[in-house]
């Protein structure tokens, strides 16, 4: 588990940094402003990387906004990216080492890696069948007793193969999701986790030993969550579930952090959202998912959103106005 003090510390200089990059573009410096600058940036090494890296940042920022017709016939605001936005940036420029490295050891452990944009379909020795949403991953391990899958991130469709004998079993967090029949999705975010029946049934055990397994039928889901409780059961929407193996989301009053993490899977990137006010709007209807961009684009034009497109960061900064 990471350092709850070290990424508190890192958080604290990112912001830091932020506000300092931003007081400067503002106005000219006190003197005892640009004293207290010099001794922070003098104070550890990790501040002055810090500072050039927002400093950097906010400068492609503003070019890519300024570079855009439509972005730069807006009010000056956009210009100048706030400070949600720029720490948003900061934690994408320099948090990226860590987050390869984790995810490197995702890659090392599993047995099928799908990298952005991919969909990969997997045969198991078993003839079952394994649909690989983009940026997922599994862990397989096969025995004579038994046949379990191990979901380390992302989202799967699995088509199983009947056989009496060995039960198949896929893990997520700890809880298990166990086939009673044949075709079922899961679906990993935020800690949690979204378990829906396509065929016949399964049977789901909880990550917390209090609760009893639920078994779910034939187009019921129920969500894995991230306390290791279950959720209540109820109706899902299959063909809305698949929708990802055609490259399409449809989505009913779901906030604009969910759409943008499931366009993010098939972005070699990242996006990164201005505000946590933004985060929350709400998107309804189906969209494209692609290409990547084409799908931004389009959120662009269909609920007056804006992009700055900074290669491998596009920054989605606000409304556009009527």
């Amino acid at each position: 588990m990471p350092d709850r003090r070290l990424s508190q510390a890192r958080r604290k200089r990112h912001e830091e940094a932020a506000d300092w990059v931003l007081l400067r573009r503002e106005r000219a410096l006190a003197p005892e402003e640009d004293q207290a600058l010099r001794d922070w940036l003098d104070s550890a090494p990790e501040n002055r990387r810090a500072f050039d890296r927002a400093e950097q940042l906010l400068t492609d920022a503003r070019s890519a906004i300024r570079s855009d017709p439509d972005l730069a016939s807006q009010d000056p605001a956009p210009a100048r990216p706030g400070r949600t936005a720029l720490l948003g940036l900061l934690a994408v420029g320099l948090l990226a080492g860590a987050t390869w490295s984790v995810d490197g050891i995702t890659r090392l452990r599993a047995d099928v890696y799908a990298g952005a944009g991919d969909l990969p379909v997997v045969t198991l020795d078993d003839g079952s069948i394994v649909h690989l949403n983009a940026a997922s991953a599994i862990r397989i391990e096969m025995t004579p007793d038994r046949r379990i899958v191990h979901l380390m991130k992302g989202e799967a469709l699995f088509d199983v193969a009947a056989d009496a004998d060995r039960p198949f079993t896929v893990t997520v967090d700890g809880a298990g999701v166990t086939a009673l029949g044949t075709a079922f999705n899961i679906r990993m975010h935020g800690g949690a986790a979204d378990v829906t029946v396509i065929e016949h049934a399964v049977r789901v055990a909880p990550r917390r030993s209090d609760g009893p397994p639920l078994v779910l039928d034939e187009g019921q889901g129920v969500a894995l969550q991230a306390d290791g409780a279950l959720g209540l059961p109820g109706p899902a929407d299959t063909e809305a579930v698949l929708a990802w193996q055609d490259g399409k989301l449809v989505l009913d009053d779901t906030p604009l952090s969910e759409v943008v993490a499931e366009i993010d899977k098939r972005f070699g990137g990242e996006i990164v959202i201005a505000s946590p006010a933004l985060a929350r709007k709400r998107i309804s209807g189906t969209i494209a998912i692609a290409e990547p961009r084409q799908a931004l684009a389009f959120l662009g034009q269909a609920f007056g959103l804006r992009m700055a497109d900074l290669g491998p960061v596009i920054l989605v900064t606000g409304t556009r106005r009527n």
